[in-house]
């Protein structure tokens, strides 16, 4: 089974910007993603989808039953994360754990040729699924900062 490469720039639900504002010392996938955050000007969007995930994160079984997979459509949002079993896809799974199901308008396949990858996408979110773990975003643009 292929293993997606993966960094973890959340610890404990907080956005990797925030840990930096407190002194931790980021490791070095994490600067290379806080590099491309600066130079593509995307903190903002990283850091709502950190905060999404965390809110996400803290609804008990019956309030991810409920949800209204609309409330978040429209947002502008940025995640960082590796490429999703079983890999046929430009699907990612995100800090978090959470499953990004990346949608393109063209169709077109933007994953690198390589065993595994990880790459910041910006996008504007769809439908969001709870109960699932699971994002649906129509992605801007998509940057591969990691390959094996």
């Amino acid at each position: 089974m292929q293993k997606a490469v993966i960094f973890i720039a959340m610890a404990m639900g907080v956005p990797l910007l925030a840990q930096l504002s407190q002194g931790v010392e980021p490791t070095a996938h994490e600067k290379l993603v806080l590099h491309q955050l600066d130079t593509r000007g995307w903190h903002k969007q990283y850091d709502r989808g950190a905060e999404l995930r965390k809110e996400l994160s803290s609804l008990d079984p019956e309030a991810r039953k409920k949800f209204d997979i609309q409330k978040y459509r429209g947002e502008k949002v940025a995640f960082a994360g590796g490429g999703a079993p079983p890999g046929g896809t430009n699907d990612l799974i995100t800090e978090g754990g959470f499953y990004l199901r990346v949608v393109t308008k063209s169709g077109a396949d933007l994953r690198p040729h390589a065993t595994s990858w990880s790459v910041v996408v910006h996008g504007t979110i769809l439908q969001v699924f709870p109960e699932n773990k699971l994002i649906v975003i129509e992605v801007e643009d998509w940057l591969v900062y990691m390959t094996s």
